[in-house]
Protein backbone atom coordinates (compact mmCIF):
# COMPACT_ATOMS: atom_id res chain seq x y z
CA UNK A 1 0.00 0.00 0.00
CA UNK A 2 1.30 3.28 -0.76
CA UNK A 3 1.95 6.54 0.53
CA UNK A 4 -0.86 8.36 -0.94
CA UNK A 5 -3.17 5.09 -0.63
CA UNK A 6 -2.68 5.10 3.15
CA UNK A 7 -3.21 8.60 3.26
CA UNK A 8 -6.28 8.82 1.18
CA UNK A 9 -7.60 5.66 3.46
CA UNK A 10 -6.40 7.60 6.85
CA UNK A 11 -8.59 10.86 5.34
CA UNK A 12 -11.62 9.20 4.59
CA UNK A 13 -11.83 7.13 7.90
CA UNK A 14 -11.46 10.79 10.36
CA UNK A 15 -14.07 12.19 8.03
CA UNK A 16 -16.73 9.44 8.83
CA UNK A 17 -16.09 10.35 12.45
CA UNK A 18 -16.42 13.94 12.04
CA UNK A 19 -19.02 15.57 12.86
CA UNK A 20 -19.53 19.65 12.03
CA UNK A 21 -15.85 19.71 12.12
CA UNK A 22 -14.95 17.36 15.31
CA UNK A 23 -13.63 14.27 15.43
CA UNK A 24 -15.83 12.07 17.15
CA UNK A 25 -14.16 10.60 20.87
CA UNK A 26 -12.05 7.96 20.42
CA UNK A 27 -11.60 8.58 16.30
CA UNK A 28 -7.58 8.57 16.87
CA UNK A 29 -7.03 6.15 19.09
CA UNK A 30 -9.16 3.69 16.49
CA UNK A 31 -7.02 5.28 13.91
CA UNK A 32 -4.08 4.97 15.43
CA UNK A 33 -4.58 1.05 16.06
CA UNK A 34 -6.76 0.36 12.66
CA UNK A 35 -3.63 2.16 10.72
CA UNK A 36 -0.78 1.72 12.65
CA UNK A 37 0.26 5.08 12.75
CA UNK A 38 1.49 7.49 15.66
CA UNK A 39 -1.12 10.08 17.13
CA UNK A 40 1.23 13.18 16.06
CA UNK A 41 0.42 11.70 12.44
CA UNK A 42 -3.03 11.25 13.39
CA UNK A 43 -3.61 14.60 14.19
CA UNK A 44 -1.93 15.97 11.48
CA UNK A 45 -3.93 14.27 9.05
CA UNK A 46 -7.25 15.34 10.98
CA UNK A 47 -6.13 19.16 10.78
CA UNK A 48 -5.93 19.48 7.38
CA UNK A 49 -9.97 20.43 7.12
CA UNK A 50 -9.31 20.79 3.28
CA UNK A 51 -8.76 17.35 2.15
CA UNK A 52 -12.06 16.33 4.11
CA UNK A 53 -13.99 18.82 2.85
CA UNK A 54 -12.77 17.67 -0.99
CA UNK A 55 -13.63 14.03 -0.52
CA UNK A 56 -16.73 14.64 0.81
CA UNK A 57 -17.53 17.64 -1.91
CA UNK A 58 -19.49 17.12 -4.73
CA UNK A 59 -17.75 17.83 -8.25
CA UNK A 60 -17.68 20.55 -9.55
CA UNK A 61 -20.48 21.43 -12.04
CA UNK A 62 -20.72 24.22 -15.15
CA UNK A 63 -22.93 26.51 -14.29
CA UNK A 64 -26.18 26.69 -16.71
CA UNK A 65 -25.95 29.49 -19.15
CA UNK A 66 -28.70 30.47 -21.43
CA UNK A 67 -28.97 30.96 -24.88
CA UNK A 68 -26.52 34.21 -25.95
CA UNK A 69 -29.46 36.92 -27.14
CA UNK A 70 -28.73 38.32 -31.01
CA UNK A 71 -28.20 42.40 -31.06
CA UNK A 72 -32.08 42.56 -32.68
CA UNK A 73 -33.13 41.42 -28.59
CA UNK A 74 -31.23 43.33 -26.93
CA UNK A 75 -31.94 46.49 -28.76
CA UNK A 76 -36.08 45.39 -28.13
CA UNK A 77 -35.03 44.66 -24.72
CA UNK A 78 -33.56 48.40 -24.21
CA UNK A 79 -36.38 50.08 -25.79
CA UNK A 80 -38.81 48.43 -23.64
CA UNK A 81 -37.42 49.58 -20.60
CA UNK A 82 -39.83 52.63 -19.73
CA UNK A 83 -37.97 56.55 -19.31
Amino acid sequence: MGAYTSLYLVVLFLAARNVRGKLLRGAICTAMNEFILSRNCIKKIGCIRVMMDALSAPKRMQPKRGRRLTLNEVVELVHAVPL
